[in-house]
């Protein structure tokens, strides 16, 4: 376990994080700034076996640019990569189960965020948002998409939602402003739940201009 501060300054440019290691962070500050405001940070290795990633703990690492969440994590906490300025690709491993908010809050507006294969869901406010987020890779091993997965996720231009995915979340993606293009596959056998607001997944994406529904034979 990592749970206290451990640079506040320009000098560590390099980490790596052993699996033997678990959780970084605590709930209560400064246990949740691990690494909070290592501005000379370019690249962070985390190890599979690291389980549980607590609020804060990047955030203010203005020179990170891409991060790699092991499968083996289960809770990423709120804030995490907070005013990462320079943070354009992040992976998220198969394992999360709980993400905290504003994950991605003050980041690039050209972030990509990649979930690995093997994830079977997108989880309600994933990227609650994000406006940060510029493209989102979603692989054929996820069923569904949590609601308000990527509501206000402004910058967001184009979707791709593959054959797995059966379930789409009410408001989803609403409030995607910025996205022109959405390809839903004919496995998509709902699209929120009906009831107001619940039915709203693409409700206010007034940038839209094509939209592909997918017929599955």
């Amino acid at each position: 376990m990592v749970s206290q501060v451990l640079c506040m300054s320009t000098g560590l440019t390099s980490l790596t994080i052993p699996g033997s290691v678990t959780r970084i962070g605590g709930d209560s500050y400064p246990y949740g700034y691990s690494f909070s405001g290592c501005t000379g940070l370019t690249s962070v290795t985390l190890e599979y076996g690291m389980e549980n990633i607590k609020k804060y703990t990047f955030s203010g690492c203005t020179n990170l640019e891409t991060i790699v969440i092991p499968d083996s994590v289960s809770t990423i906490g709120s804030n995490v990569f907070e005013d990462c300025y320079n943070l354009t690709t992040t992976t998220i491993g198969s394992g999360v189960t709980s993400m905290g908010s504003s994950i991605f809050s003050g980041c690039s507006n050209k972030l990509s965020v990649i979930f690995n294969v093997g994830t079977t869901k997108i989880l309600d406010s994933a990227l609650y948002g994000c406006k940060s987020l510029n493209t989102v890779t979603i692989p054929s091993t996820v069923i569904s998409i949590g609601s308000d997965a990527f509501y206000n996720c402004t910058n967001l231009s184009v979707v791709e939602i593959p054959d797995s995915v059966t379930i789409i979340g009410h408001e989803a993606f609403r409030n995607c402003t910025g996205l022109i293009s959405l390809t839903i596959s004919g496995s998509v056998k709902q699209i929120g739940d009906g009831s107001y607001p619940y039915g709203y997944s693409f409700s206010g994406c007034t940038g839209l201009i094509s939209v592909t529904l997918v017929l599955q034979l």
